[in-house]
């Protein structure tokens, strides 16, 4: 698939400049050239699909989740202390920069094992208020960088076992039945 991706855009895995002008090698930046090689893997997306006899649109999947119609971004901290941030930090960073219907819509946070950083979906319509140059400008001024998520990254892990879930689980629907059920008389 690299391959293909890699005739398509005329650029080859990893490199920076494409082509030449006037004998000069012309250096692309890194937004058109992410802009080439994302037209071309929805490019070879369509042409696989049309292969195997699929004739919908083809929907992005969250790289997180694997739910369709999701897109998984990953947001870093910049300068802070390894350890130092959690999901609280990460959402309030977000709502004073982005609007309140795209921060509505993040899913699923999950804080990386790095300690400054998180991933979390979003829904493909919101993908934009994250990513546009307005908004990169926004989160810089907080000191955040938010990008698609090209690979899962290590992800720490929360210290609740199976049974520990399990249990507050069982409290939790027994506190529902309880609000449900209304006062005793």
């Amino acid at each position: 698939a690299a391959a293909i991706v890699s005739a398509a855009t005329g650029v080859a895995p990893g490199s920076p400049k494409t082509g030449s002008e006037n004998g000069k090698d012309a250096e692309l930046s890194r937004e058109a050239l992410e802009a080439r090689v994302e037209a071309a893997e929805a490019a070879l997306a369509c042409a696989l699909a049309c292969l195997t006899g699929y004739t919908g649109k083809v929907a992005r999947r969250s790289l997180l989740s694997c739910f369709e119609g999701n897109v998984a971004l990953r947001v870093e901290l910049l300068g802070a202390r390894a350890g130092m941030c959690d999901s609280r930090i990460v959402f309030g960073k977000l709502r004073r920069c982005i609007s309140s219907r795209a921060v509505g819509s993040v899913r699923g946070m999950v804080m990386c094992k790095d300690g400054i950083s998180a991933v979390f979906d979003v829904g493909a319509d919101f993908v934009a208020e994250f990513t546009n140059p307005e908004a990169q400008r926004k989160l810089a001024g907080e000191s955040v960088r938010v990008h698609v998520l090209e690979e899962l990254v290590e992800l720490k892990e929360d210290d609740v076992s199976l049974d520990v879930a399990y249990s507050q689980l069982k409290d939790r629907r027994a506190q529902m039945r309880e609000k449900w059920a209304g006062p005793v008389r």
